[in-house]
């Protein structure tokens, strides 16, 4: 949770701090925070915050590196208990064993 937290901090003063030639990198970022916080489709998030990064100027090339070292934690380990893509799995798994 902590990591999810720190991502979407991170991504939120990215939003803010994009210059507006780069608008739609600002709502990416935005929308990606949104849904990180959240914990819901977390890890393709965390891969399109990725593929984000990629895209950024490397202008401040500390920030982008922060940024990626957790999207790729965040990816490799998952959201956590307390979010709605472990909320929906546990659904759906209970509802299969429910089933069998």
């Amino acid at each position: 949770m902590i990591l999810r937290l720190s991502l979407t901090i991170t991504l939120a003063i990215l939003s803010l701090a994009s210059d507006g030639v780069s608008t739609p990198v600002s709502v990416t970022a935005a929308m990606l925070g949104c849904l990180i916080g959240s914990g819901f489709f977390t890890r393709s998030a965390a891969a399109a915050s990725i593929v984000l990064i990629i895209v950024e100027d490397h202008n401040d090339l500390i920030a982008l590196m922060s940024i990626a070292a957790d999207a790729i934690a965040l990816l490799l380990l998952g959201a956590g208990a307390c979010s709605l893509d472990e909320l929906v799995i546990r659904t759906r798994f209970s509802a299969w064993r429910d089933r069998a």
